[in-house]
């Protein structure tokens, strides 16, 4: 088998899982018996291009489909339908029209089988080696040579990828110089998305290297590779806004230039990174020395074509009196220096903002704050977002508007490198502004519909900037800003055809920061509000959490500082749909703004022992004790911590006499107070093997059992338990009918159904589990193949709605199997999703357990993702 190779268990399990699938699909068994490990060898020969087409693929095959057997060189052959099983097996992925690739890590090791041959020999195959990779390489040349390509974009991306899976394995130098080429061009033409697939495809050649798979065995060879690898890798950390220690570790293994092979002279690249995330860091915790404000605010345009507006000059005058405040009465900046330029109406030309940005930028140091402030017109058009100038003209709007490019541009061209905060009081186009590490708050409603509907709207943002900052000062963050502003946008009214005031903040690195730039330990924290439309105390998260429901909590003041005689506790409101806060409030006053710590359960555990096992029982409890101590659920968990079985005489000292069996746990768990409990089990002397069953009890106070696992060490012991902890978490979230992030009710209808011949559709018993029947399956010569199952979604709100759909597989598995193609609703429309999970619902035979389906809804984009490999 597979495992036997030593390389195989450094495999991700998604990957163990998917070779498994494979090998026992078509080399073991009936079909084992008939192909051999023919499709084995041919997955070895097929993985060498970076990008296959069904043409390549079965070239490959033709020119590759003989292999031999050592004692008397016997040949074998391939068979021809090993072309069609490897595309649409689980090794490949498609990556286009009649285009496939495989999983990175598993194409690594397949030309790693390939080359090394030790694995091949164990069955008696001759081992072919270096001389077959290389024979790989001029035939893929030769195929590229003589390729015509389908389509110009197509076709150059197929022939440039698969040119440099020849020179992986013939020269990894000129791989080099040919990949530098390319990321500078996209440097040049500032192409992002380019860069980011360049990264990509860096990482798929460096798994090869990592496992050897190179023509020449002197590292040496490699350098100008891992030199642009390791730009790579920095850039996609710049592009995907991570970390920036990372970054700067990977800045740490290349210059600042990264010169690439016989392009020493002729090609710089300029690493993105231009200062040490050591030096970034400190210039956020030092005191800021200067904020430079240019405040913008447009009334009256001079297209008559667009309307005037009545509060921008106001927000303006108020944001202004505002930081003015802040400065005086916060100790922590009262000795910031503020300076502020103002343009307002007529002199907010597209020529005044642009050449006015520019000397704000050329005079700020990297010490500084720059604050950009606009009030007015904005307008989203195809790959711009515009604010509308004083003299910008509606039929010539992407030419005479300050767009993001426009902003992007000024901040580069200056050199300079300070904090960019962008606050725009306007309708739309406020998330695509600016640098990675530059914060935006947007906070909008359509400005014309506000006035004709409800007048007060219009200046919501600065009113609820204005009230908050007064109060909380420097001690309120970027995230603090967006929750309660958002909060106070769901307290207003609603009003149909009226879209509520938008309120959103992207995650930064800067989230924990307000313009002083002190860091705030306290972010993750839920928020404590009085409610006055409910006249109650209201959590604000920005997430929906379970874990926040029906718990003693702590409440503090912004300073962190215990409010004393107030705690209570966490529930939904269920008449007006909200986390509401009641125990002792004495203490609390309506004006004020809280934080809270809600404590959560913990998951009760017991160390369980066949009576066979129990020579190892000290040993045992020992081991598991220490792992256990180093686990730490995420917020995304109903469990704080893990705490051994409290009516269990181990809970004091190691037990001398025979441990607890696993009926004895469950004698004692049904009575305990504990509602769940994790059983760990060993389950063989001589090695590290493991059972774990997870408990609940029902609301009759039955014990169910809910899952059994089975892990083979302490490393996946520790993994196993962290992903059933989100395993649990969503599959008891509510019900599919509530908005995820609000918490609230909303008018959606929804049905599933299996999609059976000559049924319009079985609808599918229960809430959301999917049980199999012989009806839901077929068997095509040796294979099962289960029907795809549709959800059919109907919005009956006013509001688009967002969505995402899960499978939930009882080997605590989950996936993420939304279409690509649409991720929200439309106001009165209905939408159908099928689903065609073959290796998921294979799963679950597998385990024979069912599979849990559970749709998410919300008003805003669901950010959080599930996802896991069991």
């Amino acid at each position: 088998m597979l495992s036997l190779q030593s390389e195989f268990k450094e495999l991700s399990e998604d990957s163990k899982f998917r070779l498994d699938a494979f090998y026992r699909r078509f080399c073991q068994g009936n079909l084992g018996r008939h192909y051999g490990l023919g499709h084995l060898v041919y997955a070895c020969h097929a993985s060498f291009p970076l990008m296959l087409s069904p043409d390549l693929a079965n070239l490959i095959w033709i020119n590759f489909k003989n292999y031999y057997f050592n004692e008397k060189n016997v040949p074998a052959q391939v068979q021809p339908i090993a072309v069609s099983d490897f595309l649409l097996s689980p090794l490949c992925r498609e990556a286009g029209f009649k285009r496939y690739e495989v999983y990175p890590e598993i194409r690594s090791f397949l030309l790693m089988l390939l080359k090394d041959g030790k694995w091949f020999e164990i069955y008696g195959i001759r081992k072919e080696g270096k001389t077959r990779l290389t024979d790989l390489a001029q035939f893929l040349r030769e195929y590229l040579t003589r390729k015509v390509p389908e389509n110009k974009y197509d076709g150059a991306a197929f022939r440039q990828l698969n040119d440099w899976a020849v020179m992986a394995w013939l020269d990894p130098k000129q791989l080099a110089t040919e990949i530098a080429r390319t990321f500078e061009g996209n440097s040049k033409i500032k192409n992002e998305k380019a860069q980011l697939w360049l990264s990509l495809q860096l990482d798929k050649v460096g798994l090869q290297y990592d496992r050897n798979v190179n023509f020449s065995n002197d590292k040496k060879d490699l350098n100008s590779f891992y030199r642009i690898f390791y730009y790579g890798k920095a850039r996609k950390e710049e592009l995907k806004n991570k970390n920036e220690e990372a970054i700067y570790e990977y800045a740490k293994e290349i210059r600042r230039f990264v010169d690439i092979g016989e392009l020493k002279n002729e090609i710089k690249i300029p690493l993105p990174l231009l200062k040490s995330a050591a030096e970034r860091t400190e210039r956020k915790i030092s005191d800021v020395q200067r904020i430079i404000g240019l405040f913008i605010g447009v009334n009256d345009y001079k297209d008559e074509n667009i309307k005037s507006l009545q509060s921008s000059k106001s927000s303006v005058e108020k944001m202004i009196s505002l930081l003015q405040a802040c400065f005086s009465s916060t100790e922590a900046i009262n000795k910031v220096i503020f300076e502020q330029v103002i343009l307002i109406d007529e002199a907010a030309t597209l020529a005044a903002i642009m050449s006015t940005l520019t000397d704000v930028y050329k005079k700020a140091n990297d010490e500084d704050i720059v604050l950009f402030f606009f009030s007015g017109h904005s307008a989203r058009q195809p790959g711009a977002n515009l604010l509308i100038c004083y003299d910008t003209e509606r039929s010539r709007i992407n030419t005479t508007a300050f767009s993001n490019s426009d902003f992007n541009d000024i901040i580069t061209k200056s050199g300079k490198n300070p904090q960019s905060v962008i606050i725009l009081d306007t309708e739309t186009g406020y998330y695509d502004w600016g640098k990675k590490d530059d914060v935006f708050i947007g906070a909008t409603n359509n400005t014309s519909q506000a006035e004709l509907v409800r007048p007060e709207s219009s200046t919501f943002f600065m009113q609820g900037i204005f009230e908050l900052l007064n109060k909380l000062n420097d001690n309120f963050t970027y995230k603090d800003l967006f929750l309660i502003l958002k909060h106070r946008s769901d307290e207003l009214p609603p009003s149909v055809g009226e879209e509520r005031p938008v309120v959103r903040i992207p995650k930064t690195d800067y989230q924990g920061f307000f313009l002083s730039k002190r860091r705030s330990t306290s972010a993750d924290y839920p928020i404590l509000v009085y409610n006055v439309r409910y006249g109650s105390w209201e959590v604000v998260e920005e997430d929906y959490k379970i874990l926040s429901l029906n718990h003693n909590t702590e409440v503090f003041d912004y300073k962190m500082n215990t409010v004393s005689n107030a705690r209570g506790e966490i529930f939904i409101d269920r008449e007006n749909n909200f986390l509401a806060f009641n125990g002792s409030i004495a203490n609390l006053q309506s004006g004020n703004i809280y934080r809270i710590k809600p404590s959560r359960d913990s998951l009760s555990y017991g160390i369980a022992f066949d009576d066979d096992l129990a020579p190892i029982e000290v040993s045992a409890i020992s081991l598991i004790t220490d792992i256990i101590k180093n686990i730490e659920f995420d917020s995304y968990s109903k469990w704080g911590r893990l705490e051994l079985f409290t009516d269990h005489p181990q809970n004091a000292t190691l037990p001398q006499t025979l441990p607890y069996t696993e009926d004895d746990y469950l004698s004692e768990f049904s009575r305990h107070s504990a509602v769940a409990c994790l059983l760990i089990k060993p389950v063989k002397k001589n090695r590290a093997n493991y059972q774990l069953s997870f408990h609940e009890k029902l609301l009759n106070e039955t014990v169910s059992k809910i899952l059994v696992l089975h892990v083979d060490n302490e490393k996946e012991l520790e993994a196993a338990i962290i992903k059933l902890a989100r395993y649990n978490y969503l599959f008891h979230l509510q019900l599919p009918v509530t908005d995820y992030v609000r918490h609230e009710p909303l008018n959606v209808a929804y049905r599933w159904y299996w999609n059976l011949e000559n049924h319009e559709g079985n609808e599918v018993d229960g809430e959301n589990i999917l049980f199999l029947t012989d009806e839901c399956i077929r068997i095509e010569g040796d294979e099962i193949i289960y029907y795809p199952f549709s959800v059919a979604i109907t919005n009956n709100e006013y509001f688009a709605i967002f969505f995402e759909i899960y499978m939930l597989v009882s080997d605590i598995s989950i996936k993420n199997v939304s279409p690509a193609s649409i991720s929200k609703i439309e106001p009165g429309e209905t939408i159908t999703v099928t689903i065609n999970e073959q290796s998921m619902l294979e799963r679950m035979l597998i385990e024979d357990g069912d599979v849990s389906v559970k749709l998410l809804l919300g008003r805003d984009p669901i950010r959080v993702s599930f996802e896991q490999t069991p």
